[in-house]
Formats: structure tokens, C-alpha cells, sequence
């Protein structure tokens, strides 16, 4: 997601608490997090806010660890089971974005992608992909508890899979200073989920979302 300039708008931080992306807070236009799970975008917009949302090729992993959850968030968490990926692929914890963690024993959704500078994003992805699943397989990653299973893809982009729109539900707030209808002073704000489908579809141009209030 960026803005009309090409900002990228970063998602919000895992919370603990809720074993996901924290809520939106209405804090500036285009705050935003995923909902692995429902595969639902939170996103929030203000008044002459416009942002970008772009289909963008990731390396999508779900991890089920041997360890209980309590056990799992002590023994550093969602920042050690980052740092742990990121020094298994050499690349920078940034890269790597928690969706959320669950019961089962402990379900690890996240997503990996490309540095926003690198010229092949497809090629980079897919030596982490191979790495990523070697790693698995061999039980050469340390992630703080066996690996009881894991399934690895990429998504997205020009690889030939991704996952449409397929509906819109938006919630708006307004705020008058009168109870005159007719008024023209009044603020809106703009919260929108975007629910995603499990879908293969063919790409050969880039798909994006462009949302403004």
C-alpha cells in the first residue's frame, strides 16, 4: 500500500495481546493491517486521503511449532521468530511481516518480500523460497521449537496466483456541527475492509486498488 506519490505505507505492528496486527487507531490516511486468517484489509481513510493498494508478489508461510503458546511469546516471540528467519535467509527482519499467531499448538502466518530497490523481485523470492523450504525439510532452521509443519507460497505479482478483491464493506463516520442536512461542513472518515478470496488467477499487469474519500 503507498500513497499517490509512492510512500509506502507500512502495516500496523503485531500485538501480542490479540495474535494479530494491531487495530486501526484513525491515525492518518491509509493506516492499515491484514487479517491472515479472514484475509480481510483494515484500512482507514480521511478526507482528501487516496492511497494505492497494489497486488505484490510474497512469499506466504504458515509455520505450526512444537510449543505451547505461553512458552512461545516468553521465549521472545514473534521478534525472535523474525530475527531466527531472517538469519536463516541473510535478509533483514523487515522483510519479513507477522500476520498473526495462534493456538495449534502455535500457528505462525507471515509473509516474506523483496527489498523495495531490488530489480528482480520475482528471481530474489524465488531463491528464499527454495532456501526457506531446504531449511524445512532438512530441520536446519532453529525457530525456537520443532517444526511440526509448514506450507510455503508465493503469491502474487506476475507468478500466476494471487488473490482478488472480491468485496468491499466500508463504514463512515460523520460529524456535523448542525443538524442542518444540508450543511456542507462535515467530516468524514472512512474505515474499509477488503475481504480476499482464495483464488488462482492469471497476471500479466499489475493489479491495484485505488481508494479515495
Amino acid at each position: 500500500m503507498t500513497d499517490l506519490a509512492g510512500n509506502k505505507i507500512e502495516p500496523n505492528e503485531f500485538d501480542e495481546d490479540l495474535g494479530q496486527q494491531a487495530e486501526l487507531k484513525k491515525r492518518g490516511c491509509g493506516e492499515n493491517r491484514f487479517l491472515g486468517i479472514e484475509k480481510i484489509l483494515e484500512f482507514y481513510l480521511e478526507e482528501d486521503c487516496t492511497i494505492k493498494i497494489t497486488d505484490l508478489q510474497v512469499i506466504q508461510t504458515a509455520v505450526r511449532l512444537d510449543i505451547d503458546i505461553d512458552s512461545f511469546f516468553s521465549g521472545g516471540g514473534v521478534t525472535s521468530f523474525t530475527d531466527n528467519i531472517a538469519g536463516a535467509l541473510g535478509i533483514h527482519a523487515s522483510n519479513i511481516k507477522i500476520v498473526s499467531v495462534y493456538e495449534g499448538s502455535v500457528v505462525v502466518d507471515y509473509y516474506i518480500i523483496a527489498d523495495e530497490d531490488d530489480e528482480n523481485p520475482e528471481e530474489t523470492l524465488a531463491t528464499l523460497e527454495t532456501t526457506l523450504v531446504t531449511a524445512l525439510n532438512e530441520g536446519t532452521i532453529d525457530l525456537g521449537a520443532p517444526v511440526l509443519e509448514a506450507t510455503v507460497t508465493v503469491t502474487g505479482g506476475d507468478s500466476g496466483s494471487s488473490e482478488p478483491v472480491v468485496a468491499v464493506a466500508s463504514e463512515v463516520e460523520e460529524e456535523t456541527e448542525s443538524d442542518d442536512a444540508d450543511s456542507e461542513d462535515v467530516d468524514e472518515e472512512l474505515t474499509i475492509e477488503i475481504q480476499f478470496e482464495e483464488e488462482t488467477v492469471d497476471t500479466e499487469e499489475e493489479t491495484a486498488v485505488i481508494a479515495t474519500i
